[in-house]
């Protein structure tokens, strides 16, 4: 695999997700990225860290001066922007890889809890979603300030993905529910 994917839980909430399937489906997006739709990204670590709002939300004010929780945040690393990962406190991500890290998913477990309603999801379906789109951004899809022709790329690649992976979403379940 080219991609050491890492999951961190960096919350103490009553949540599940399945590390294997989390897995599964960014290595299923990045490999077809790769090879259907013709996007390279650097092999490495990637870190996927489910976080608290106050962590997203710091995070999000800090990085992209949005002073709000978020559901998901994706960042892409080149060499040179190494010194500034965010997570790295969050996940105490070992210093000595940190040069090996490719790139970064943070996920607001409340947050998605909070809108799956709004978007006709469960909680599972939701969390899928935001991985899908997180890790769709990772392999350089956008949807903000791009044409429709772009934006509706994006849109569609999140749609194939949910469809293909949607039963592994039940791998993801808010405790109690």
């Amino acid at each position: 695999m080219l991609y050491d994917i890492r999951v961190h839980n960096a919350q103490d909430d009553d949540y599940v997700v399945d590390e294997a399937t989390v897995k599964i489906l960014i290595s299923g997006i990045l490999e077809w990225a790769g090879d259907k739709a013709g996007r390279y990204i650097r092999p490495g670590i990637l870190e996927v860290s489910f976080v608290s709002e106050e962590e997203i939300r710091t995070v999000n004010e800090e990085y992209r001066s949005k002073p709000y929780v978020t559901d998901v945040l994706s960042f892409y690393y080149l060499s040179e922007y190494l010194d500034s990962l965010p997570t790295v406190a969050l996940t105490g991500c070992d210093t000595a890889s940190m040069d090996e890290i490719v790139a970064e998913l943070l996920i607001c477990p409340h947050q998605a809890r909070w809108q799956a309603g709004d978007f006709g999801n469960d909680f599972g379906r939701e969390i899928g979603m935001l991985l899908i789109h997180g890790t769709l951004h990772i392999a350089g899809f956008d949807h903000e300030n791009v044409s429709e022709a772009v934006e509706q790329e994006m849109i569609d690649a999140e749609n194939f993905f949910f469809h293909r992976y949607g039963k592994l979403f039940v791998n993801f379940s808010w405790v109690g529910e």
